[in-house]
C-alpha cells in the first residue's frame, strides 16, 4: 500500500497537485491529502475516481482510452522523470507545440494574443499526454532520459480552432493522432507572408481571415 500511494503522489506532482486531482475526481482535498499520509479517508470508489482522473488503472498503469492532461508546476519539476516513468516506463516521443524554440518563446503564434503555456505531447504507441509547464520553462533533450526521443517537427496545430483546443482543453484521441502523426506539408510562416502578398491582402484582412473558422 505504501509503494501504491508513492507512485500516486507521484503521478498527483504530474497532475497539477493533490488539489487539482483532488476537484478532477470530485473527493474531497483534505481527505485525499489525509489518505495520502496513510489515514483510512477514500473509500474504493474514491480510489479508484482518484486512478481514473490521472488517467491510471487499478493496477496503476496508464489507460490507454485516454489523452493524459498534465501540469507540473515549478515545485514538482524536481520530480517529473519519477512521475513520467509510471505513465512511460519505457520511454516515449516528445514533440513540442509550435511556440516553443530552445529558449523562452512566447510569439503571437496565429494572431490571436500571447502564446499561452509551454506544451509538449507525448506518445509510446498506447500511452498518450500533452504536458504543461509555466511558460517560463522548457524541457531540453539532454536532460531527460535517453529513453526518451524527440520530434524536430513540432505538434501539428493547424490553427486557432485547434489552438483553442491545445492551449486550454485536452484533444480527443483522433485529435491528438492527427496532429501527433501529420505528414503533410507544413506551412512555415514564410509560406503564409508569401500567400498574404500574392493575393494582394490587407494586414487587416490577413488577420481576420486567420482568425475565420475553417
Amino acid at each position: 500500500m505504501t509503494d501504491k500511494i508513492a507512485k500516486i503522489k507521484l503521478a498527483c506532482s504530474l497532475c497539477g497537485g493533490v488539489k487539482a486531482v483532488a476537484e478532477r475526481a470530485k473527493i474531497d482535498n483534505s481527505n485525499l491529502a489525509k489518505w495520502m499520509k496513510g489515514k483510512p479517508t477514500l473509500s474504493e470508489e474514491n480510489v479508484m475516481s482518484l486512478l481514473k482522473a490521472m488517467g491510471l488503472r487499478s493496477d496503476l498503469t496508464p489507460d490507454p482510452e485516454c489523452v493524459n492532461s498534465f501540469y507540473v508546476k515549478k515545485t514538482f519539476l524536481v520530480n517529473i522523470l519519477k512521475s513520467l516513468d509510471i505513465y512511460f516506463p519505457n520511454g516515449a516521443t516528445i514533440m513540442r507545440s509550435p511556440w516553443v524554440k530552445q529558449g523562452i518563446s512566447l510569439t503571437d503564434t496565429f494572431g490571436i494574443g500571447p502564446a499561452p503555456q509551454t506544451l509538449y505531447a507525448l506518445y509510446d504507441g498506447q500511452t498518450r499526454a500533452i504536458l504543461r509547464l509555466p511558460r517560463s520553462l522548457i524541457l531540453y533533450p539532454e536532460k531527460l532520459s535517453k529513453k526518451f526521443t524527440w520530434k524536430t517537427e513540432p505538434i501539428y496545430i493547424d490553427g486557432p480552432n485547434n489552438f483553442q483546443i491545445w492551449e486550454t482543453k485536452v484533444p480527443s484521441i483522433d485529435q491528438f493522432d492527427s496532429a501527433f502523426n501529420y505528414s503533410g506539408k507544413r506551412f512555415t510562416a514564410k509560406d503564409v507572408l508569401n500567400a498574404i502578398q500574392c493575393a494582394n491582402m490587407s494586414y487587416e484582412e490577413a488577420i481576420k481571415r486567420l482568425k475565420q473558422k475553417v
